[in-house]
């Protein structure tokens, strides 16, 4: 559990919610009269959790997207696959615990039981520090999915393809982005980013994000160019 807190990087007050959360069924029916539960109600906890997590990113990042194309988005997010590899990326498969039958059948490899103990993890670390830290990590861990779908949905308005739509028509180079800063902590650093064409610096943006300091680097060169 220390060891796991530290990746985490946290400090549980109640370090019986994660060693909850990390309680297979099938340990408990191998452990009469254990103390522990098993994680399925914080695992029911903690995919509502994630969804609106999620919701609220892919709301913000996407303002020109309809219901229909957020919703298919949120669902390709938060799946057992994706969520799974969030739990590989954490190492939490050496954490969990399982009775001897789930271990001999690959249960700490297998994406259901990743998947599910990603969750109910997530619900320990909403119970026990509260929605902000939960939604830190989620999206720290949804990072590189959350990139891939910004760069293959940018909608018609989205002022990077603006900018480079002007750019094109007026003879220069394709627009750069270079990240010249990047502060705060490892789960929630603000990038500054800078836009360039021709080695001009054509504007600059800040963000939470790659790609929202790109976005606003982007919006930032339209307005100075008087678009």
């Amino acid at each position: 559990m220390t060891r796991l807190q530290v990746i985490l990087g946290l400090e549980f007050s109640e370090p019986r919610l994660l060693q909850r959360a990390l309680t297979h069924r099938s340990f408990i029916n191998e452990h009469e009269g254990t103390h522990l539960d098993c994680y399925e109600r914080m695992e029911f906890l903690g995919d509502a959790i994630i969804q609106q997590i999620v919701s609220e990113e892919v709301y913000r990042m996407f303002p020109e997207l309809p219901e229909g194309e957020l919703t298919k988005t949120r669902a390709s997010l938060v799946c057992s696959e994706s969520l799974s590899e969030c739990a590989r990326s954490l190492s939490l498969g050496s954490y969990v615990y399982l009775g001897k039958g789930a271990e001999a059948s690959g249960g700490r490899k297998s994406e259901s039981i990743l998947s599910d103990v990603y969750e109910a993890m997530i619900a320990s670390i909403f119970l026990d520090q509260g929605y902000e830290y939960a939604r830190k990590l989620v999206l720290n861990n949804l990072n590189n999915q959350l990139e891939t779908f910004h760069s293959t949905i940018l909608p018609p308005t989205d002022p990077k393809s603006h900018l480079q739509e002007y750019l094109q028509s007026h003879g220069s180079t394709y627009p750069i982005y270079r990240t010249v800063s990047a502060q705060g902590p490892d789960h929630d650093p603000t990038f500054t980013i800078h836009v360039l064409s021709d080695d001009i610096l054509l504007g600059t943006g800040t963000g939470k994000r790659k790609s929202e300091a790109e976005r606003a680097a982007a919006q930032d060169a339209l307005e100075k160019i008087g678009i």
